[in-house]
């Protein structure tokens, strides 16, 4: 596996894959947001904004597969010492790339935890 700042053309991917992680339950169902409920759909839809932002300003690893360098099996997000998210693909899944990925970021914080990443950090 290489470690590469990603190519223009693979931005759009890094932002839909990373979107779509918060649209996969119900558009209709509630979620809650500090005190307030709003629509799974708005949350997403705000979502987006903010991964294209972070995606924008932040500084972006892709793990592309050594014999294929456009072929990619997952990718990292962060503004150290905050990982904002990390991916990767269901095929590419228990092989240590995600933990190959955070090491990489150096981070000691996350900005979007998820059962996943509370796994992968040895917390509940």
């Amino acid at each position: 596996m290489v470690l590469r700042a990603p190519l223009a053309s693979e931005v759009r991917w890094i932002q839909a894959t990373w979107s779509r992680s918060l649209r996969r339950s119900n558009p209709e169902r509630m979620v809650q947001v500090g005190a307030a409920f709003v629509q799974q759909r708005l949350l997403a839809r705000a979502h987006g904004m903010l991964v294209n932002e972070l995606v924008d300003k932040s500084t972006v690893l892709v793990a592309a597969m050594a014999s294929s360098p456009l072929a990619l099996a997952g990718w990292v997000v962060f503004d150290r010492p905050v990982l904002h998210y990390v991916f990767v693909a269901a095929e590419a899944r228990r092989l240590g790339l995600g933990t190959l990925l955070v090491e990489a970021a150096g981070c000691s914080d996350a900005s979007h935890t998820t059962d996943a990443w509370r796994a992968l950090m040895g917390s509940t």
